[in-house]
């Protein structure tokens, strides 16, 4: 049996607490989803021997089954999702969602898989949780089509924001100075989201369309730097998911802000159409030539390819838009800025990103050469570092 879970902001604990204490009801079930690193740590690979999970992220808290062949990882662009679920749709799908009104559920924290579920299971199960925001833009379904209507009333879990260092800081700032008036944003996850948003207080006009939000875009609204909406098909805000706490989820009532599946939110000829869309987003290295792994640390599996392709393609195909990389330059006096990425890690080629930066400054690589991109990289890294990644490239471009 497939079982696709609402999972990320939209987990159910009550089903995952249930799993964990009665694992005989997962023997046999292959469960499916978009399950987040460092939003759903549940492994559900390792609930049982027969228990399988098939998902395009492969996290830590994974690891064991992961090593194990009982956690499938797919290595998929985000925008190919729907396509992915739809070739095999599950037995039955789980949502987590808001009361419904006038006979519809909405799509609650996570439109991501919600939107389009009845493309992706062929029944719907959905548990009621009133502590859940309905919120506007894509239908999830009706209350008619849902194969099982259950209540539970357990409180959502509490936001813990995440922790902020003087370089996420400071990598906040280089990015926020790049963004102007009238600018259309996407975010990705993790810290640096968050300190960019705290820099834009002085901007206005800003638009999002991004796969997630995250508390800190309260700030942006309480500073009136959001645009205002045009609705129905201009929204102050497009995104799939939304990462927060109460704070956020009192806005969310709001129409300017919309939630939609992915095949809207990761559409890249869609975005393409935006002007000045502007994608953000971290990594885990970078090498010389600008290649760029997001999903990979000492070669084993840490996460997955994620939107990040999808957005910086459609950056760079939007008038005036710009793909934004920043990542701090080491990692416990090991250097992020490397020769050469291992074989098999490159989540963004070289082509893909516009606008490279650290701590230590910004570099714009799109009409630079080989050996201008290599030199403006190597002065991103940390300044113990730069004579290594010197004398390494010598040895590279010796090789080309």
């Amino acid at each position: 049996m497939r079982v696709l879970l609402h999972a990320g902001p939209a987990a159910c604990r009550p089903l995952l607490d249930a799993l964990r204490e009665n694992p005989e009801h997962a023997a046999g079930v292959t469960f499916t989803g978009l399950f987040l690193p460092g939003l759903d740590d549940t492994d559900l690979a390792a609930l049982t021997p027969t228990t399988r999970v098939e998902t395009v992220f492969a996290s830590p808290a994974v690891r064991e089954s992961f090593a194990a062949g009982r956690h499938a990882f797919l290595p998929i662009h985000y925008s190919a999702v729907p396509e992915w679920l739809a070739s095999r749709p599950a037995d039955l799908a789980i949502l987590h969602l808001p009361p419904a009104e006038r006979g519809a559920f909405s799509c609650g924290l996570a439109a991501d898989i919600a939107d389009g579920v009845q493309r992706f299971a062929k029944r719907v199960a959905v548990l009621v949780d009133p502590a859940i925001p309905r919120t506007f833009g894509a239908t999830a379904l009706r209350v008619d089509d849902a194969e099982l209507i259950a209540e539970t009333d357990a409180p959502l879990p509490p936001y813990v924001p995440p922790r902020q260092d003087p370089v996420t800081t400071a990598l906040g700032r280089r990015v926020a100075s790049l963004i102007d008036d009238g600018d259309v944003l996407q975010i990705g996850l993790g810290k640096l989201p968050s300190a960019v948003l705290r820099e834009l207080g002085d901007r206005r006009n800003l638009r999002l369309h991004t796969g997630m939000i995250v508390e800190e875009i309260a700030h942006l609204v309480e500073a009136g730097a959001l645009a205002a909406p045009f609705l129905p098909d201009k929204p102050s805000v497009l995104t799939g998911i939304a990462v927060g706490g109460e704070k956020l989820h009192a806005l969310l009532h709001d129409p300017a802000f919309a939630f939609h599946g992915v095949a809207v939110t990761h559409d890249a000829r869609r975005i393409a159409r935006l002007p000045r869309f502007t994608a953000i987003n971290t990594a885990i290295e970078v090498d010389l030539f600008g290649n760029v792994n997001c999903e990979t640390v000492n070669g084993r599996q840490v996460s997955g390819i994620g939107g990040a392709a999808d957005f910086c393609r459609a950056a760079r195909l939007s008038e005036g838009g710009r793909a934004i990389v920043a990542l701090p330059a080491q990692a416990k006096s090991v250097s992020r800025i490397v020769p050469k990425l291992s074989t098999g890690t490159t989540s963004l080629g070289r082509a893909d990103i516009d606008i490279l930066i650290t701590e230590h400054g910004t570099a714009r690589l799109r009409h630079l050469s080989l050996d201008a991109r290599a030199e403006a990289i190597m002065a991103l890294a940390a300044p113990e570092h730069r004579e290594m990644l010197a004398e390494a490239w010598r040895a590279v471009r010796a090789s080309l």
